[in-house]
């Protein structure tokens, strides 16, 4: 689960109502259960890699969801062996 990553309840609050990650269920917030494909949790763990290091949400995100691209030219890498 998004919480056994480290990742605390209201960041992942935050993180949905930025799109940052996808539900599968239709509920939309607070207050509803929220369920995550495996796919998007592993998109979560790399997420929270880059954010630890340092890059805000925001460039973490438009990383993952575009193969490492971080700005044209600029990539970054996330070792999920190290993890």
């Amino acid at each position: 689960t998004l919480l056994d990553l480290g990742l605390s309840y209201p960041q992942i609050n935050f993180w949905c109502r930025k799109r940052y990650l996808r539900s599968i269920d239709p509920e939309p917030g607070s207050g509803h259960k929220r369920f995550f494909p495996v796919e998007e949790v592993k998109m979560a763990a790399a997420m929270l890699r880059l954010v630890s290091a340092g890059l805000p949400p925001a460039a973490a995100y438009h990383a993952i969801r575009n193969d490492g691209e971080l700005a044209p030219g600029v990539r970054v890498v996330v070792d999920e062996a190290a993890a």
